[in-house]
């Protein structure tokens, strides 16, 4: 049977106001109170659904040695705490990890609360439903015999899979480390062990060792992991494994003339499906040299020393083993030191590097950002369709933050824009956030003529009017048109025309309507112009914009 998975995420909750030049909202910050009153010091784990609820495991400020860590949701609610009861009488001593899938699924490992001087008890919960816990069998190929659980340790969940590192015990008292790969395709659960302690890697490349690094997973069961290889009798390589195939073994070549694999420290993955995956580890150079690396799907994104693909601006500083994600469409992520800074970059399989996040110039609720923090693991989230982002940041001041950065979520209609008296078309973007619950919309025209007045207009409909209203551009607008008229504005020596968005108050002929999930409004801006050669004023607009709310 299938487990009851879903466990309810909260909405989000109403951000503040952001400014014109914010990146997005933030979620939660360190310094934060929760729902039961403890205050947030660190992130540990975080992830999002696809509808965009978030949720994220912190240590706070409780005394040591007492209940501390917990599950928080969207607007600082606790899901889970430690010290909590269970069903059943028990109560939660300690929460390990915690994972959330695409469906809005929270899986999480705990150990329970024991006496001093009892054995660890852990468990493995997937949604609400409790899928192992020490003492139960586990059954199946590549296991020396007969095992139990002992102890459960790290989880990563893509619904109907999910993946989880747990220590195994035989009947006869010896034990080891294995991965375990969670099946409910077929409707009933399924445990594999994918990779344990002692189990030969594919390919003839020794066996497992005994230290595992990271595994991830996709929806549809394929999945990446780093561990450690023990190839001649010591555990000091290490070997990744895609889908049971030994991969970036140390000491093979890497994807760069004269380098080898030398994962000077735990290597970084993430996973879609099929063959997508993004990797980021170190490599040898022949003279000695360490530098780190990020591939995805093969291709090579960010070497320490060299300038950042897609952004030649900036220069790789100490990579190491950055961290990453990946959208279950194939959309890599990752964050990586350079120069003057940090940056948060996207790599879609069209190949075209995106950056989305600068340190020192993007800011959050008018704060800059100090750093977007490559060098800390689990520090990274994104939606299935890659189109939001929650991840961890130092703002200036010194506080860590959670963080919403979109992407792609406003997108150009098709319209025949005509050029301005610049000899341009006016330009039209959107900044923010499209989330009905933060709304916080920023509409931005650009490439105006220089200190001419214009408004925004809105309108759910499409449509091509040539000279509209005697104009010299064309409407692209159709149906209920709105204007945004109590905000008319002129676009200063720059140009520019900033209108705020409401998307709980949108001006439609009949009156303010609010919009509604799953909706999609197109916007163009309208303004002043002047004829070329001197000719009579006239008026023009921009292209065209689409932002889907959600």
């Amino acid at each position: 049977m299938l487990p009851r998975f879903l466990l309810p995420l909260l909405a989000a909750a109403p951000s503040p106001a952001l400014a014109a030049s914010d990146a997005g909202p933030i979620l939660l910050r360190e310094g934060e109170v929760l729902s039961n009153g403890w205050t947030v010091e660190t992130f540990l784990a975080l992830g999002i659904a696809n509808d965009g609820r978030w949720a994220a495991l912190v240590d706070t400020d409780e005394p040591p040695n007492s209940p501390s860590k917990a599950v928080v949701l969207d607007g600082g609610a606790v899901l889970l705490a430690e010290g909590q009861p269970l069903p059943g009488g028990q109560r939660i001593g300690a929460l390990l990890d915690m994972s959330v899938d695409p469906a809005g699924t929270i899986s999480t490992v705990l150990n329970l609360e024991v006496p001093a001087g009892a054995p660890t008890h852990s468990r493995l919960y997937l949604g609400t439903t409790l899928a192992l816990e020490t003492g139960d069998p586990v059954f199946g190929p590549n296991l020396p015999g007969p095992s139990t659980v002992m102890v459960l340790r790290d989880v990563e969940s893509a619904f109907p899979y999910a993946f989880v590192e747990a220590i195994l015990r035989t009947a006869s008292g010896t034990t080891y480390r294995a991965f375990l790969r969670f099946d409910y395709s077929s409707g009933s659960q399924v445990i594999e062990v994918v990779a344990r302690e002692g189990l030969a890697v594919p390919g003839g490349q020794g066996v497992v060792g005994s230290a595992f690094h990271e595994a991830a997973i996709a929806s549809d069961g394929s999945y990446l992991t780093s561990l450690d290889q023990d190839a001649a009798g010591t555990n000091d390589v290490t070997i990744a494994l895609r889908d049971g195939l030994g991969v970036f073994a140390e000491g093979v070549a890497g994807p760069l003339g004269g380098t080898t694999w030398r994962h000077a420290i735990p290597p970084a993955v993430a996973k879609a499906g099929g063959s997508s995956y993004v990797f980021s580890s170190t490599l040898r150079r022949t003279n000695g040299a360490i530098d780190g690396v990020v591939l995805v799907s093969g291709a090579i994104v960010a070497v320490e020393g060299n300038t950042l693909f897609g952004a030649p601006q900036f220069v790789v500083g100490n990579l190491g083993a950055a961290a990453v994600a990946q959208s279950s469409t194939g959309i890599g992520f990752y964050k990586v030191p350079t120069q003057v800074g940090s940056v948060l970059m996207a790599f879609p399989p069209s190949g075209v590097a995106e950056l989305l996040l600068q340190s020192t110039v993007d800011t959050f609720e008018g704060v800059p950002v100090a750093s977007v923090k490559p060098e800390r693991r689990g520090s990274l989230a994104v939606t299935g369709n890659g189109r939001e982002i929650v991840t961890e940041v130092e703002l200036v001041g010194g506080i860590s933050a959670l963080v919403l950065v979109e992407r792609d979520f406003a997108f150009s209609i098709p319209c025949n824009a005509r050029p301005n008296s610049t000899g341009v078309p006016g330009e039209i973007a959107a900044l923010g956030s499209t989330f009905l619950s933060v709304n916080s919309l920023d509409v931005v025209a650009t490439s105006l003529p220089p200190d001419s007045f214009g408004y925004l207009g809105c309108s759910t409909d499409a449509a091509f009017v040539p000279n509209a209203g005697g104009s010299s551009g064309n409407l692209c607008l159709g149906g209920a048109v709105g204007r945004y008229v109590a905000q008319v504005a002129s676009s200063g020596p720059g140009g520019t025309i900033s209108t705020v968005v409401d998307l709980l108050s949108i001006p439609q002929p009949t009156g303010f309507v609010a919009a509604s999930v799953g909706e999609t409004w197109r916007f163009q801006l309208w303004h002043r112009d002047s004829t070329p050669g001197g000719g009579p004023p006239t008026s023009n607009f921009t292209k065209g914009l689409g932002v889907l709310v959600r």
